[in-house]
């Protein structure tokens, strides 16, 4: 397994890349590890995650809910809006990656998935310009 990530100068936007046989305790431990000593702080308010050429077979339910409750853990210590498009390319990913999403439970979180790279960027391109500041109270929505 390869996990590969930049993080923006402002902490701001973080670019995952998931190769590979994804095992449970390497992919826990790199979570654990990215989000306990990133330089600068990591803050999420966009992430790019790319599982293409990843494989997913070999992650248990546990790691996906561990690694959830780390970044909810670290939601809490930054919150604000967060903006992650990740790029799938079979069902067995998208479930997982929805797993994911369900167990962070974060309110402040907008999650959509992809096919396509460029249209992955464009959406995250358009987050970052109608997004309110981190820390910002989130907009009423009309009933």
């Amino acid at each position: 397994m390869a996990i590969t990530y930049s993080v923006s100068e402002d902490g701001e936007h973080i670019e995952l890349s998931l190769t590979g046989v994804l095992g449970s305790e390497e992919y826990v431990a790199f979570f654990r590890e990215a989000l306990a000593h990133s330089a600068p702080p990591i803050r999420m308010r966009t992430t790019l995650m790319t599982l293409e050429q990843g494989d997913v077979r070999g992650l248990s339910l546990a790691a996906v809910r561990e690694v959830a409750e780390l970044s909810a853990d670290e939601a809490r210590r930054n919150p604000g809006h967060r903006r992650m498009a990740v790029l799938v390319s079979d069902p067995l990913t998208y479930g997982l990656v929805r797993q994911w999403d369900l167990f962070t439970n974060d309110p402040h979180q907008r999650l959509e998935f992809f096919r396509e790279r460029a249209d992955a960027e464009a959406w995250l391109e358009m987050q970052r310009e109608t997004a309110p500041p981190p820390g910002a109270a989130r907009p009423a929505t009309e009933a």
